[in-house]
């Protein structure tokens, strides 16, 4: 299991939870994950065997900490549109491990478009916030761009899911951009992965969602062009274990250039360089 610094990161960000007015309840999934790595809210764990019930818990844990820190220190500078603790009580709602037969799934949604919303601030795109339609607006040069977020559980519902994704983008009557978070997908149960070689992990990643893109090409290209949607990001995120630094969460995103002149490139330019130094930043302090 981690060392105690990734534990105390997790106490901290309890804390943090607390001080908003969201404080863990009995039971839920931010609980469940401190009664593994916490002797109670202020005390770390020294160590979890794997023999430990609660040893998957304890890795659940970790996976949330990962994603969670670049979305606490970006919200602040996001309109939620609702009061701040009522956003960290939804997130908390779901299961503690995602599996690919859940039904519904609000809270790991939500932290899905939290991401992407810090991935904005990060990017330095001014006035994010969480609106439908899409599901995230930005403004970049006096322009509002939307993005609407999917988790894809299944791959056999992309098509589905770029279908309502360009539907909500056209909504919004403004230039919007497409992001499928395909992690489920990939491993329906989330399952916790092994590592040797890192790089040879990374390229293995590149290769899936590279196939993903060439196997769903009609439904992510037909569906953004016919709504005039010039960019789709290809989000994927494993919980790993590498020899070198222990548990760590493996995250690619892959953008696909859905435009179909050089005029429509042209204007989904200052988005794609601001988006992608958002995910470089977040890969920085992740």
């Amino acid at each position: 299991m981690p060392d105690g610094s990734l534990q105390q990161r997790l106490a901290d960000l309890l804390a943090e939870f607390t001080r908003l007015g969201a404080e863990a309840r009995p039971g839920s999934r931010l609980d469940q994950m401190a009664r593994v790595l916490l002797e109670d809210r202020d005390r770390v764990k020294a160590v979890v065997e794997p023999t430990d019930p609660g040893f998957r818990v304890g890795l659940e844990a970790l996976r949330d900490l990962f994603t969670l820190e670049p979305i606490m220190d970006a919200l602040g500078c996001v309109d939620l549109g609702c009061d701040k603790k009522l956003v960290l009580k939804r997130l908390m709602k779901d299961a503690v491990v995602s599996r690919s037969d859940e039904k519904v799934s609000r809270g790991r949604d939500l932290q899905a478009e939290l991401l992407t919303a810090a991935r904005c601030v990060r990017g330095g795109m001014s006035d994010v916030a969480l609106r439908e339609p899409p599901d995230v607006q930005a403004t970049i040069d006096g322009t509002r761009w939307g993005i609407a977020v999917k988790r894809i559980k299944k791959a056999t519902r992309i098509d589905q899911n770029m279908r309502d994704a360009v539907e909500q983008v056209e909504r919004m009557g403004g230039p919007g951009v497409v992001l499928l978070d395909i992690s489920v997908a990939f491993n329906e149960n989330s399952t916790p992965l092994m590592a040797q070689c890192p790089k040879a992990f990374n390229e293995a990643q590149a290769r899936r969602l590279t196939g993903l893109v060439d196997e769903h090409r009609e439904a992510i290209f037909g569906r953004s062009r016919a709504k005039g949607v010039g960019m789709v990001y290809v989000f994927d995120s494993q919980l790993r274990q590498t020899p070198e630094d222990g548990w760590n969460l493996a995250t690619m995103t892959m953008d696909v250039d859905t435009s179909e002149d050089a005029k429509t490139r042209e204007r989904y330019a200052p988005f794609k360089a601001a988006f992608d130094l958002g995910i470089d930043r977040l890969s920085e302090t992740g």
